[in-house]
Formats: C-alpha cells, structure tokens, sequence
C-alpha cells in the first residue's frame, strides 16, 4: 500500500525538515503534490538528491581533519621507503639493509595524520565568506596568507613527532644501531630538553610558504579544470601542479632541515658543488611526491564527500525518528 503525500503531518512529517530552507528540494515535493505520488518515491528522490549535491555543501571541519590525516598517513606509508632513502642522501648516507628504509614509518604516519588533519580544518576555516551565504560551495580559496599561517600552526604541533622521526631515520646510518621512538625521545630530551623536539623549526615555518603557495595553486586550479576534465582528474592534476612548483623551489630548505635535525653540518662550504648539493635527490622526490600529492588530494577530496554524505545521512534519520516519536 502506497503512503500518500498529503500536506497534513501524517507519512508527510518525516520529509519536512529535509525541505525547509531548500528551495529546489521545495520545488521538487512541488512536482510530486502535482502528480500525486507516493511518499517512498519522494523519500528515495530526495535521498538521491542530497547524495548528488553533497559535494556542493559545506563541509564539516571534523570531516576535513579525518579526511585530510587518514588519507595523508596513508599515502606517506607508502612512499616512505623513498624519502627515508633521500633523506639518508642529503647526510651522505645509505641504509645497511633494504627493510631498514621501514624504519620510524609509524610515528612518520602519525605525524602525517597529525599535520594534514590540522591543514584541512585550518585552511576551510580561514577561507573568506562567500558572496551568497546560501551557496557555502561559492566560497573563495584560502588567501596565501591564510594558507601560511594554518600551515605554521600545524607543523609547529606536529614538529616534535617530525624530529623523532628524523632521528629514527638518522640511526639507520648509526654504526650502533637502530634506535626506537622511546630512545630517539629520551636521547632528544637528555641532550637538549624540550627544545630539542623544536630543532629545526625555523626552517619547518620556512618550508609553509611553499605549502601555502601548492594550497593556493591547487585551489585555484582545480575548479577551472574541474569544468572540462571532471572533478576527480582535475583534483589530481591540480595537487600535482601544486606540489611540483613547491618541491623544486624548497627541496634546498628540507635539505637544509635534515641536515640539521641529524646534527649534520648544514653547508659544508659555500661552493658551488656544495650549493647545487643541496638539491640532491629532488627529482626522486618530485617523481614520487607530485604523483603522491596529486593522488593524495583526489582521495581526500572524496573521502571527505563521503564521510560528510554518511554525516548529512545519520543526521537526518536523526531528525526523521524524533519526528516520527513527536519530539
């Protein structure tokens, strides 16, 4: 037996709060009162509606700091093995075994998690209003200055699991041995105190401005592209545009910052060989890292139209069993 639609509370009440304040979704019951349908297909209509605009609405910021650190510490675990292999470069070292590479990846993955989760949320909340408060998907892309300074704060917080990590990394190349998170902590500790987990961090806040700069020109770049090559392609290439003009203009900076973090001289000497030194590795790291970006950016795109999809959906049943209970 099929539920009427009628204008009375009745099997109508469920669906009224899916369509206050939604002016297509009001013209859409419109069309079903005129042709006097059931109420499952209305609910199974307006379902598939919210599924396909989700994209155009704003995002929760818990969604954007799950989407960006999950997908983040993901895609670093699989690199990993070859930025631990750069890094051992730029100190003029190499790992005894190839399982060795592995070595710190748990707490470079939280670290990832930690840092990106906080850029996403940071950089949508320093995002300008947009024009029309009734389309939050109009919204401008963070300024470069917005995108800097939600890329400071998040590395500063995650700055200490970074120098743990490096030192991790660095005893691979240590004739002693390995050492754990645990060692790598105390021996930080012991040697320089709380400062020690912050060694570094000038050149870290240096590194933002080619953050904030791949930030700006993926957001710029992807909604143009977006509209001829469609949004999951135009995400990707928009990260990997983004990410390619930031390694080759700061890898010298991350050099730099390895260097200093494993206690290593961080100029030798100002010659030119020793200059040109300090972008040993970079097209390794730009093969592996604009492809990873771009990839990166593209899941975290859909990882957060999903979780906010699953968010939109639990909180309307929500609503739904609190109209159906009189509440």
């Amino acid at each position: 037996m099929k539920r009427q639609i009628s204008g009375e509370d009745g099997d109508f009440k469920p669906l009224k709060r899916q369509i206050s304040s939604d002016p297509y979704l009001e013209a859409l019951v419109a069309d079903h009162f005129s042709k006097d349908e059931d109420a499952d297909s209305l609910e199974k209509e307006l379902a598939d509606t919210r599924l396909s605009t989700v994209e155009e609405e704003e995002i929760a910021p818990h969604v954007n700091f799950i989407a960006g650190g999950v997908v983040a510490a993901a895609s670093k675990i699989v690199v990993y093995p070859m930025e631990t292999k750069v890094m051992l470069m730029a100190i003029g070292a190499s790992a005894v075994k190839p399982s060795h590479l592995w070595h710190g990846v748990a707490v470079k993955a939280l670290e990832n998690f930690t840092y990106n989760g906080l850029l996403w949320y940071l950089k949508e909340l320093v995002r300008p209003a947009p024009s029309d408060p009734s389309k939050p998907d109009r919204r401008p892309p963070a300024t470069f200055t917005g995108a800097f300074i939600a890329s400071c704060l998040g590395v500063l917080l995650a700055h200490p699991l970074s120098n743990v990590a490096t030192g991790m990394q660095a005893s691979i190349a240590d004739a002693s041995g390995l050492q754990s998170a645990v060692q790598v902590f105390k021996s930080v500790l012991k040697a320089h105190g709380l400062g020690g987990f912050f060694i570094g961090w000038r050149l870290s806040v240096a590194l933002r401005f080619g953050s904030a700069a791949s930030l700006v020109v993926y957001e710029s770049a992807r909604r143009p592209m977006a509209a001829v090559l469609g949004s999951d392609l135009a995400n990707f290439l928009a990260g990997l545009l983004g990410r390619l003009s930031e390694v080759y203009s700061c890898h010298p900076i991350k050099t730099l910052r390895s260097r200093q973090q494993s206690g290593k001289p961080m100029l030798p000497s100002t010659s030119l060989g020793a200059i040109v030194g300090l972008w040993t590795g970079v097209g390794t790291v730009a093969r592996a890292d604009a492809v990873k970006i771009g990839i990166r950016f593209l899941l975290i795109e859909r990882l957060r139209t999903i979780l906010q999809w699953l968010l939109v959906t639990r909180h309307r049943r929500s609503e739904e069993r609190r109209e159906k209970n009189g509440y």
